[in-house]
């Protein structure tokens, strides 16, 4: 699985098709290979465990990146290259619903946000990415190389 979501065209430069076709491979490891799998003791199950909970999570991921139509911090999508706080300044909620993913928005608080939002700014030159957040009178400035 890791093979699918770990290539460029996902896990750096998104686009529709691109997400698309990773999801289209993980649903089919897990409608078809999975249900054909056993165990024959308790380190091939926890491992078989293992391999479901990672096909769900990515199956998440890739949904989660499919639905939002923008770019935002290592979100990149090359087909929504700009950030859009019009209709994007959301939060992707995600439950589970008789099996299947149930994905739905929820504007993030402003108002009532520990941070303000709109107060962030990144300085992003080299391998270092600095913010300042402004929390009414609080000013935060936190660094990290890479």
């Amino acid at each position: 699985m890791l093979k699918i979501i770990a290539p460029y065209d996902i896990s750096v430069l998104k686009t529709e098709k691109s997400l698309k076709r990773a999801l289209s491979q993980i649903e089919q490891i897990q409608n078809e290979m999975l249900p054909k799998m056993g165990a024959k003791d308790m380190h091939y199950l926890r491992k078989l465990i293992e391999v479901k909970s990672y096909g769900l999570y990515y199956r998440i991921i890739l949904r989660a990146s499919l639905m939002r139509t923008e770019t935002r911090a290592g979100h990149y999508r090359e087909d929504f290259p700009d950030r859009d706080n019009e209709n994007w300044l959301k939060w992707i909620i995600i439950s589970q619903k008789n099996c299947n993913l149930v994905m739905k928005t929820k504007p993030v608080p402003l108002e009532t946000y520990k941070f303000n939002l709109h107060g962030i700014t990144w300085i992003i030159s080299d391998f270092q990415i600095t913010f300042v957040i402004l929390s009414g009178k609080n000013r935060e400035r936190r660094s990290y190389d890479y």
